[in-house]
């Protein structure tokens, strides 16, 4: 997730019922274990052309969602405008989503299509440095099987077998979760996913904990380093999330990413915004702490009340990664200084640099 504390948001109009169906697998998920020994695989790309799939399928029935491909979890966004008998219409367009979404039946002349679509997304992406630094360091988390190679040839040789699985065995209540910006009256009429009553878990492997270099080709030099945290002190993710984030403000300042997975979370920038070494955190400024602290609520509130729509998918990808942006505004509130240098200087991570040399 990116923290841009200099973004400038437009007002918007804020008539529109903004909904979000967050499938909790991602790209960085490729292999399930259910709790009676039953195992399943499908490939990092699959999640990526179901969205794609889906978006097709949905716009034949004039019915126009976005979609938002994540490590942990893949999330379909739409906005209904009030304006037109949104209460029966409204019912009616979700329905209709949930309906495409369940069907066993796929259609291979979409599949093609949203092969076609993710290929032409990835030739475009890759040619983003930014996008290329977030692939490989993604593939340092444990608890994501994925290869950023593979993850490319995996779209050029795509089985649609892979979405026949992802589709039988991802798509139910265990594993959905629908966030909807305002109550619905009649509620009992929207339909929702199968409850199969399976529990099930993805795939973790310890990986390496040393430093990590990498070197790559690209169209211009640049090059990104980030810091990936294995342990922590204390268990509670919200207050985790609440020191990475100041962490990331005193590393880069206004601009960085904050990576999540289940069970490590990440902090990624450009080399050339880094103001501040991590192993001196105890210079912490305290007064440019509380402007980070001030920042990012005054960005949170500016985005609630100028762009509805960038607000509920904030909340949709914190959700994905099993957070509450609520619990981690209470621990924002409260944190200080001391607290956030006692926790990095007692963590365990691992250090990332990624180089891109011009060509």
């Amino acid at each position: 997730m990116r923290f841009d504390f200099n973004a400038k948001n437009g007002e918007i109009s804020d008539n529109n019922i903004y909904t979000n169906i967050i499938i909790g697998t991602g790209v960085g998920h490729s292999k399930v274990i259910f709790d009676n020994g039953k195992e399943i695989n499908f490939s990092n790309a699959t999640p990526i052309i179901f969205a794609q799939y889906l978006k097709i399928e949905l716009k034949k029935r004039n019915i126009i969602v976005d979609i938002n491909n994540y490590f942990n979890s893949t999330v379909i966004s739409f906005a209904h405008d009030k304006k037109y008998r949104y209460k029966d219409m409204y019912i009616e367009k979700y329905n209709e989503i949930i309906k495409v979404m369940s069907e066993e039946d796929l259609n291979e002349a979409s599949v093609l299509e949203a092969k076609e679509l993710a290929k032409k997304d990835m030739n475009y992406n890759f040619k983003i440095s930014e996008y290329r630094a977030t692939m490989k360091f993604m593939e340092l988390f444990s608890d994501y099987t994925f290869s950023f190679k593979k993850l490319i040839s995996d779209l050029w040789i795509f089985d649609q077998k892979n979405l026949e699985v992802f589709k039988k065995y991802m798509l139910n209540y265990e594993n959905c979760l629908i966030n909807i910006s305002e109550k619905i009256d009649n509620k009992e009429k929207l339909k929702n996913f199968k409850n199969k009553g399976e529990k099930f878990n993805y795939l973790y492997i310890p990986k390496f904990n040393g430093h990590n270099y990498i070197v790559e080709k690209a169209r211009r030099n640049s090059s990104f380093i980030g810091y990936l945290f294995k342990e922590f002190d204390n268990k509670n993710k919200h207050y985790d999330y609440a020191v990475i984030l100041a962490t990331g403000y005193y590393l880069f300042g206004d601009n960085f990413e904050v990576h999540k997975s289940r069970k490590e979370i990440g902090i990624l920038g450009r080399e050339d915004e880094c103001i501040n070494n991590i192993k001196k955190i105890e210079n912490y400024n305290v007064g440019k702490f509380e402007d980070f602290k001030n920042n990012i609520m005054e960005s949170i509130r500016r985005l609630y009340e100028k762009d509805r729509k960038e607000f509920y998918e904030l909340l949709s990808k914190l959700n994905g990664d099993v957070l509450d942006l609520n619990e981690i505004i209470k621990y924002m509130k409260t944190l200080t200084v001391g607290d956030v240098i006692k926790v990095i200087k007692s963590s365990s991570f691992v250090n990332f640099k990624i180089n891109f040399e011009e060509v």
